[in-house]
Parts: C-alpha cells; structure tokens; sequence
C-alpha cells in the first residue's frame, strides 16, 4: 500500500501563506523558524485529508474556501507571534 498519494490540504496553503506573508525572514532568522510556524499553524487548524488537490478544489464552495484562507491567516500569524515572542 502506498499512502504518500494522501496528504493534509492545509499544508499546502500554511506553506503558501508563509511565503506570501512572511517574505522577510531575515526577521523571523531561519529556515528552523519557518518550520516551526508552519507546525504550529497546522496545529491550529483542523486536518483535510485528499487524495487529489484538483478534486478537492472542485468540490469546495467558494465560501468553504473562503473561511479555510481565513482560518490559515489567522493560525500563521498567531503562529509567527508565538515563534517571534519565544525564540530558542
């Protein structure tokens, strides 16, 4: 059985959002730091499990898409404070 066909739909847009809003690294300081907001984003965030992002996309409301964007916003930025407050 191969199960690397499933993954979580959220990681794609955490990882998609960090990079769209957290383009200055220099602040947050390494690639260790990302990695830990993106965990702790995705903590915060229900799991979706797909086998096919085109499917998934096509099923969604665009409500349903909406608030998932939304949820991702606000999980990655509590996220970032976190990491940005409790530096190792």
């Amino acid at each position: 059985m191969n199960d690397s066909s499933i993954v979580n739909y959220y990681e794609k847009l955490v990882f998609d959002h960090i990079q769209a809003t957290l383009v200055d690294t220099r602040k947050i300081g390494t690639l260790d730091a990302i990695l830990d907001i993106a965990c702790l984003a995705l903590n915060r965030l229900p799991s979706r499990y797909i086998r096919h992002r085109i499917d998934a996309a096509f099923y969604m409301t665009d409500h349903e898409r909406q608030k998932m964007q939304g949820d991702v916003d606000v999980a990655v930025r509590q996220a970032y404070e976190f990491v940005l407050a409790n530096p190792r």
